[in-house]
């Protein structure tokens, strides 16, 4: 009889600790694990996927659900379906399933300069021409053959009538054949270029824009004055523009056979027989409408791809983020409980202390250019010691297991290590992804073109482009996204 009491006792015990412990687990649940939860009880389907959005977007000002926030105003879907394939509360559902009936019709217009110094991509088959095959039979599978249309431009534009068999046009993609020869081929100004196309580009439209992006220079300037007198130029065309709508351009470097006449900065003639030469791919349009096409294919994987590069007029400045326990750190400190932006008690492991932030960049485009030190700016006192994307499924692991226990579901996308370079480091601690001009374009430049048999992968004038259109978002004021923390050594 004692030995049954004394069982009994342990046995309430017991239950008093599960009951315990599950009443924590459940506190311990995020709003949006508890709502999902709810909405899956019987079942989860398109109805519950919209009620989940819904739910977000009441809920917006609250912290817990700025991850799944894009311009703080609509539901990011691919972080929303990341959530959900994660949750072990779900199962079977896919997304795409579902039919998105407020979406916004996107026309997709495409414009191919075809001035002589084009002709060298298009004799033959190039690398050119199956980029721009792959560009052109996406965007007509993804926004409709309705919504498409491809024009070449010189000192006009000059729309091309496309049949139901999209191989005939690419066909007649050679320098004696029309549709190709066609307006005035001997002439091409790059700014009047980018003007026509852009007074062409609504708030629903996506301009792609094929050049090799040499500027023709005015023979009563220096080569210098011309080129800076051609930036100034630019940069008006995108401030004029950016008064209509949040302005994007993502912009890659390609490379291709080429085989005709190059034009110098003097108009002289060299002739270049199969070599690799650079073009540039320009995505132009309002920033959701340039998200949108970007989110529907990895453009880096084109054939000829070298580089790219994210100008963005609408950027995201509430840039989620967290500090990770025990990733990468050397030293010890403490996160505040009470505030997150908070590191309390830090001891330095002679001679720094180091620590890493989880950081939600997925809406930047660009991943090269974060991958890059050079596009942050850190506090002085500090350097980043690297940027890492974190892996699917943290596989191979890159975060601590234990850190990853606790942002497995938060959406973060790549990870950043800092560490101070002096003992005594300021307490007031910044990190800004400046998203600076990257080093492949002054790499890419030539100031003077009158040999480029020996400069093939150069493109004459080209830093002073991106200068320009650079020097636009600055006018603007576009804010860099910034991380503050406070770090206190008691």
């Amino acid at each position: 009889m004692k030995n049954t009491s004394y069982i009994s006792g342990n046995t309430i015990g017991l239950c008093c600790v599960l009951a315990c412990v599950a009443l924590f687990v459940t506190s311990c649940k995020s709003p949006m694990q508890t709502k999902l939860q709810e909405l899956a009880k019987d079942g989860f389907d398109c109805t519950d996927y919209k009620a989940l959005q819904d739910y977000i977007l009441t809920n917006k000002q609250e912290r817990a659900f700025k991850q799944f926030l894009e311009q703080g105003e609509q539901v990011n879907l691919k972080k929303l379906n990341a959530f959900i394939a994660s949750s072990s509360t779900v199962a079977d559902f896919n997304p795409d399933d579902c039919t998105v009936t407020v979406a916004k019709k996107i026309d997709v217009n495409v414009f191919l300069e075809n001035s002589g110094s084009m002709d060298g991509y298009v004799r033959g088959i190039t690398e050119y021409e199956a980029a721009l095959a792959d560009i052109v039979v996406e965007a007509r599978h993804h926004y409709g053959e309705d919504n498409l249309s491809i024009n070449f431009v010189n000192t006009d534009v000059f729309p091309v009538k496309l049949d139901s068999n999209i191989s005939h046009f690419f066909s007649s993609l050679e320098p004696k054949k029309g549709p190709y020869v066609v307006g005035n081929q001997s002439v091409s100004e790059l700014n009047e270029l980018f003007s026509k196309i852009l007074e062409r580009t609504s708030k629903n439209e996506i301009s792609i824009f094929i050049s090799d992006c040499i500027y023709s220079l005015d023979k009563s300037r220096s080569t210098l004055q011309g080129l800076v007198f051609q930036q100034s130029l630019t940069k008006a065309v995108f401030l004029e523009k950016s008064k209509e709508f949040p302005l994007s351009a993502f912009v890659l470097q390609m490379e291709s056979s080429f085989n005709g006449k190059y034009y110098d900065k003097d108009n002289k003639v060299v002739m270049l027989s199969n070599e690799k030469r650079p073009y540039y791919i320009w995505i132009l349009g309002e920033d959701t409408a340039v998200r949108d096409f970007l989110d529907k294919k990895d453009l880096t994987k084109y054939k000829g791809f070298k580089n790219s590069y994210f100008f963005t007029g609408q950027p995201n400045n509430n840039l989620q983020h967290e500090v990770l326990a025990r990733t990468a750190t050397k030293g010890r400190f403490a996160v505040n409980r009470k505030d997150k932006s908070i590191i309390d008690h830090i001891k330095l492991k002679e001679p720094e202390f180091q620590f890493t932030l989880a950081v939600d960049f997925s809406n930047y485009p660009d991943h090269k250019t974060l991958l890059n030190k050079a596009s942050y700016k850190i506090t002085p006192g500090f350097e980043i010691v690297n940027v890492q994307k974190i892996p699917e499924n943290n596989q191979p692991l890159l975060v601590d297991a234990n850190d990853w226990n606790t942002i497995s579901n938060k959406g973060y996308s790549h990870i950043v290590t800092v560490r101070t370079v002096e003992p005594n480091f300021p307490s007031d601690f910044s990190l800004a992804f400046i998203n600076s001009l990257p080093t492949w374009i002054e790499a890419s430049n030539i100031d003077d073109d009158s040999n480029i048999v020996e400069a093939l992968d150069k493109t004459f004038g080209l830093k002073y482009l991106f200068a320009g259109v650079q020097g636009a978002y600055e006018t603007i004021g576009i804010t860099a996204a910034t991380i503050k923390l406070t770090l206190n050594k008691k």
